[in-house]
């Protein structure tokens, strides 16, 4: 599996776990995804989408993962999430 590939499936693992309205996160949501998410993001996908990335000028399709912000505006082909709309 390619790095793109799991950082794909990784993503779309993420979306789709948001309910359609995302309440705040509780202690428990806040633990899985810093014990089970971000341990993955940092490994696979955040060499190409975050802000070191930008700074090394190797940022790909103009995703930045390590922000809520990146995450909202998406990248070169639009929105990464769209809150209320995990299917999309």
């Amino acid at each position: 599996m390619t790095r793109s590939t799991l950082c794909a499936a990784v993503f779309l693992l993420l979306v789709r776990s948001i309910p359609a309205a995302a309440p705040v996160p509780g202690k428990d949501g806040i633990a899985f995804f810093e014990a089970k998410v971000r341990p993955v993001l940092i490994q696979h996908c955040y060499s190409c989408h975050s802000l070191d990335a930008q700074k090394a000028r190797k940022v790909r399709g103009g995703l930045m993962l390590d922000t809520k912000r990146g995450l909202r505006e998406g990248g070169d082909s639009g929105a990464a999430i769209v809150p209320g709309k995990s299917a999309d």
